[in-house]
């Protein structure tokens, strides 16, 4: 049973790590996904949760404060599953997010049991680990967690986002479809609908395609238009378009190559309900559960 209490340490460090690591080079990704499990005024709690990710794994893996770090990690994923939990019931959630963008989670039965787990794991650590790991931290390991700690404050402030209450009011914000000259390019106006206008060699534009998505996979709106303005002189112009065809096979879109006088920046996304333009969203798309509670 000893074993147990010197590997535990290590699986559940290792986890903890690769969560935080993967989620903190696109915070604002997943202060998103906390806005599609249903809680999109708690969106500011993202970067503080990932830095916490990251420290319970460094202090797990290098023993220091063992049994409170295993307590910490025991509190923070009775709360992810609980959060996971109402987020697939009330809003369909089968992906947690618990590894950000690069390994994707599809099966609630796999969340569960990895959590349950986890869960167990810690639960073992805090009932059998000594109080000896509280006597004094060697300088050496305070040294690796800084130099991994610091970093990522830095990298959690840069990837992250300020969701203001106010965005900028654009001009067509709260006027009728048909008085704008966005009425051109919505061809059968639905109750509830957004038009996506972007650009293949826009980063934040591609980083907005999964959100953009998540409109009509949530039944968000009754139906979505991407456009895509393309400059036919761009050299790159045919690679940037099949580059973006392969990772996207299944998106539709509309490509245009005449000047939109209406669009300012890319991406700019425009929500509308009952033909009158609501939202007028520039940037980065977020998800629909930020944009619309």
């Amino acid at each position: 049973m000893k074993k147990l209490v010197i590997v535990f340490p290590y699986i559940i460090g290792i986890l903890f790590l690769i969560s935080g690591l993967s989620k903190i080079v696109n915070v604002f990704g997943f202060q998103n996904l906390i806005g599609q499990y249903g809680f999109p005024s708690l969106h500011f709690l993202a970067p503080f949760i990932v830095l916490a990710e990251i420290l319970l794994g460094c202090t797990l893996l290098l023993q220091i404060k063992t049994r409170l770090s295993a307590f910490l990690s025991l509190l923070l994923l009775l709360s992810f599953t609980v959060a996971y939990t109402y987020g697939n019931i009330s809003h369909g959630i089968t992906d947690c997010g618990c590894f950000g963008n690069f390994i994707k989670t599809e099966s609630p039965f796999i969340v569960y049991l990895r959590n349950i787990l986890l869960i167990g794991a810690s639960l073992y650590l805090v009932l059998n680990t000594s109080s000896e790991n509280y006597i004094d931290v060697p300088s050496w390991k305070k040294s690796i967690l800084l130099t991994v700690l610091l970093p990522s404050i830095f990298i959690a402030g840069m990837t992250s986002r300020i969701i203001p209450n106010k965005r900028y009011e654009h001009p067509f914000e709260n006027k009728p479809l048909k008085t704008t000259l966005l009425n051109n390019n919505v061809i059968h106006p639905k109750a509830k609908e957004l038009v996506f206008f972007m650009s293949y060699s826009c980063n934040h534009c591609i980083n907005s395609i999964e959100n953009y998505k998540a409109y009509t996979e949530n039944n968000v709106v009754d139906t979505t238009l991407c456009y895509v303005l393309v400059n036919s002189e761009n050299p790159n112009i045919d690679s940037l378009r099949n580059a973006f065809r392969s990772h996207y096979p299944n998106l539709q879109y509309t490509e245009t190559s005449q000047g939109i006088d209406f669009i300012s920046a890319f991406p700019t996304a425009f929500y509308i309900e009952n033909d009158t333009i609501k939202e007028v969203i520039i940037g980065e798309l977020p998800s629909p559960f930020v944009l619309l509670h």
